[in-house]
């Protein structure tokens, strides 16, 4: 099991009742792909919870650290996702894979993380028994969202968000709140991959644009000394 506290280069953002074997796959081909940065070639660094997490480890602090140290979310978009976001209400408990967008859209405005969401189309068989990904923008995979603020996915944000606002002389008070309507949107300003056609060729694909993303974004980082603004470490220990 990876330690959670190198720093990564990608984050996989999903939902385990919809994604996770299709997010399995990604992970081993993308740790399998290489990253050339400075004349210095090494792995790249994705993290995926059910490999990254340290034993022990609460979810919460584990994704906090490892979300703020990547370069690139990656979030998967895909109707058994995204139904779950539709149905919210202003009541519901916090939604961890919104929370996640909205963390990403925090992080990309304050430190330039880049997002690049996967759509996943649903997936049929040809008449081979091969899977093949549908177009997700003609398959009726994309709810309506509501325009209405989940208060317990605000007050979450805000607790991570709290202590980098401060060190960059936020008032962490005017933080803007988000429907969920406006972080979908928001998160889909961002150029993405479509997983369309056959499965083999679509994660081939996939991987590539992910891997190229990834590659750009770090060198970009490195090649101008970007130094991390905070450590987005929440103190956990002291408010769970």
């Amino acid at each position: 099991m990876q330690a959670s506290r190198q720093k990564h280069d990608v984050f996989i953002s999903y939902r385990v009742t919809a994604d996770k074997k299709l997010v399995e796959i990604l992970y081993w081909r993308l740790i399998g792909t290489d990253v050339t940065i400075k004349g210095i070639t090494r792995k790249l660094r994705v993290f995926w919870d059910a490999e990254c997490l340290m034993t022990g480890e609460s979810w919460e602090a584990g994704f906090s650290r490892a979300i703020c140290s990547s370069a690139v979310v990656v979030p998967l978009l895909s109707c058994n996702t995204l139904k779950n976001v539709a149905d919210l209400t202003p009541d519901s408990p916090c939604d961890n894979v919104l929370l996640e967008y909205r963390l990403a859209l925090f992080l990309a405005k304050i430190k330039g993380t880049a997002i690049l969401p996967l759509f996943v189309g649903d997936a049929d068989q040809n008449d081979d028994g091969d899977e093949v990904f549908n177009d997700y923008f003609r398959s009726a995979c994309h709810p309506k969202f509501p325009d209405i603020i989940v208060g317990a996915i605000e007050k979450k944000a805000h607790q991570y968000t709290t202590e980098v606002q401060e060190a960059l002389g936020l008032d962490p008070e005017e933080m803007e709140h988000l429907t969920v309507k406006q972080v979908i949107g928001e998160v889909m300003q961002f150029q993405g991959f479509s997983l369309r056609g056959l499965q083999s060729t679509a994660l081939k694909d996939a991987v590539r644009s992910i891997h190229d993303c990834a590659q750009r974004i770090v060198w970009e980082r490195e090649s101008t000394k970007l130094v991390d603004r905070s450590s987005f470490y929440c103190s956990y220990r002291n408010k769970i």
